[in-house]
């Protein structure tokens, strides 16, 4: 996929209402000019100059960036699950328990990916990726010899390096791009469009984050693209609301010019009442309407705002919910504390980690672990993640274990219990035994007593 479809794809399904100005395009990082018009539009009526951008990139921060709840929102995920520290895993056989492996050659990679970029802040970019358009991309550089990197095309030297890179720089090759109809794989090969140029990149040599998609297995299905009715609802109400403060609240009116007017005296009239009363700096200044010169008698008619023009709070405030509930982080994370309380902050954040981050996180090292562990260690050695410093599972873990405390007094094996509550915790020798009080009896016995 070029990347003026990507462009296009992306952004269309952002803003579904363009009425076809966004076009399907094979371009080469340009905007076309229907894009352009598009964008300018749109991004310069939230004050951004539209000179600041001409590629896809640009305009596509632009626009995202306008959404004060998809920052938020991506900000705070990317922080959050970019604080883990990724480690390296490892047992003897499949039925051993996983053990830290602290002197594996991947645990180095993972601690120092590059010479440049810490792997906290890689792992911002490829949790920020993906929710901003799906995927995630990370470049293996391989070992060439003594001190050396070898090609990225090469795909049997040791990985020495990891790199991010930015996804409208990647386009992910099907067996119909390359016409090879009889491969069976879903991606065959990568394009990286870099300062090098276009150059194609091994499956092997490029690790593909996805979030999963009802439309293909190539690309992924980012929630600010599902999100993408409600975050422009969003915008556009936040534009009405910015219009009528920039007319000082003061609803919509109609000046008219007695006799007849030509078209350079419109455009002079125009321009006197906007310099003179339009703007908040113009706010309540007062209106003087004069019969002299080529004016002519003027006269203005104010017209009636509505109530539901008056307020679109109420309308934003549900919109603000599913845009966020798009994202997944509870309204505490994001800085909204209506009808909140220390129990069920804290009960929030502990439910958010375990349904949203811990599986976003499983899914990132699951596929990591795919693509940097040779197939004949797979199963026995694993890039996981130390979440003992999550302090926000901490109320869920003394649950539980009053929850597996609760099963082992009923007489259930401590093992059991502790894996039925999900306590990820080792296995305790001869805890595969039940025990029950001694001095418990039947109840059809009691008359022995």
């Amino acid at each position: 996929m070029a990347i003026g479809q990507w462009f296009a794809d992306k952004v269309s399904g952002l803003f579904a209402k363009t009425n076809g100005a966004l076009v399907r395009t094979s371009g080469d990082g340009k905007l076309t000019p229907d894009q352009l018009k598009f964008v300018s539009s749109f991004v310069q009526s939230f004050g951004v100059d539209k000179d600041r951008f001409a590629t896809v990139q640009q305009a596509l921060d632009a626009i995202v960036t306008s959404s004060t709840w998809v920052y938020i929102c991506v900000t705070k995920i990317a922080k959050a699950i970019s604080s883990v520290p990724l480690i390296m895993q490892t047992r003897a056989s499949m039925s051993d328990e996983w053990e830290p492996a602290p002197s594996h050659p991947l645990q180095a990679l993972l601690s120092r990916p590059n010479d440049e970029v810490s792997m906290k802040r890689m792992m911002s970019w490829v949790v920020m990726h993906q929710l901003l358009t799906g995927d995630a991309y990370m470049l293996k550089l391989r070992n060439a010899g003594v001190g050396e990197l070898g090609d990225i095309t090469d795909t049997t030297g040791e990985v020495k390096e990891l790199w991010v890179q930015w996804p409208q720089n990647v386009d992910a090759q099907t067996p119909d791009d390359v016409g090879d109809s009889r491969d069976c794989r879903y991606i065959v090969e990568y394009q990286l469009t870099s300062n090098r140029g276009v150059e194609d990149i091994p499956t092997q040599n490029l690790i593909h984050f996805q979030l999963t998609s009802p439309k293909d297995a190539v690309t992924g299905l980012s929630p600010l693209e599902a999100a993408g009715t409600a975050i422009g609802i969003d915008l556009s109400a936040a534009l009405w609301q910015l219009n009528q403060f920039e007319n000082d609240c003061v609803p919509s009116g109609i000046f008219t010019v007695k006799g007849h007017v030509a078209p350079e005296q419109h455009e002079e009239i125009r321009a006197r009442i906007e310099a003179q009363y339009v703007g908040a700096l113009n706010a309540r200044r007062t209106m003087l309407l004069t019969g002299e010169g080529m004016l002519g008698e003027m006269k203005y008619q104010q017209l009636a705002l509505s109530a539901k023009d008056a307020d679109f709070n109420p309308t934003r405030e549900v919109i603000r919910a599913e845009i966020i509930a798009a994202f997944g982080p509870p309204p505490p994370v994001v800085g909204l504390y209506d009808m909140a309380t220390f129990n069920n902050v804290s009960a929030s954040l502990g439910h958010w980690w375990l349904h949203d981050n811990i599986p976003f996180l499983t899914d990132i090292t699951e596929t990591m672990t795919h693509s940097l562990v040779e197939l004949n260690r797979q199963g026995l050695e694993r890039v996981w993640f130390d979440k003992s410093g999550i302090e926000a599972l901490a109320a869920l873990i003394a649950e539980k274990i009053a929850n597996a405390k609760e099963l082992w007094a009923m007489g259930v094996p401590l093992n059991q219990a502790t894996a039925f509550v999900g306590l990820d915790m080792k296995r305790v020798e001869g805890g595969d035994v039940g025990y029950i009080p001694g001095n418990l009896v039947p109840s059809g016995d009691t008359t022995e007593l």
